[in-house]
């Protein structure tokens, strides 16, 4: 099992499609970007449990072990995904982004008050994307519309 899939618990994937639900992720041109973003999530208060900075080869691990397990509900889902340029769409971006070296973080934020808090720590790196994923759907706080 990848370091991503400890650290989401399982919960990154709603059926077969990245969405990791209360947390903020975001990309950034490398892992010394991703890492600062993680210190200042860190000085701000978030546990180190609640907050992961990889290199973008760990996000491509991690998809190939979700294709790895895929059925066919997990494929049509997927496809219809790409379809309608919802989801898929930004997972394909994310991990053209990590094969091509960026930095990759993740931080839990349920509530709303910690996804603001989070984002607003976040942002000051400069991600090339983040977003938010919660039952509600995807915030797309930079990099998308």
């Amino acid at each position: 099992m990848s370091v991503l899939a400890e650290f989401f618990k399982g919960s990154e994937t709603q059926m077969g499609i990245f969405a990791p639900q209360g947390y903020v992720v975001a990309l950034f041109p490398d892992l010394a970007a991703a890492m600062k973003a993680e210190r200042n999530l860190l000085d701000g208060g978030f546990r180190a449990d609640e907050v992961i900075a990889v290199p973008g080869e760990d996000v491509v691990k991690l998809v190939k072990e979700e294709a790895s397990h895929a059925g066919v509900g997990t494929l049509v889902m997927q496809g219809l995904s790409r379809m309608f340029e919802t989801e898929e769409v930004y997972a394909d971006h994310d991990f053209k982004l990590a094969s091509r070296g960026a930095g990759f973080l993740a931080v839990h934020a349920a509530s709303d008050a910690k996804k603001h808090e989070a984002w607003k720590l976040i942002e000051p790196a400069n991600p090339i994307v983040a977003r938010h994923y919660s039952l509600m759907g995807v915030e797309h706080f930079k990099g998308e519309t």
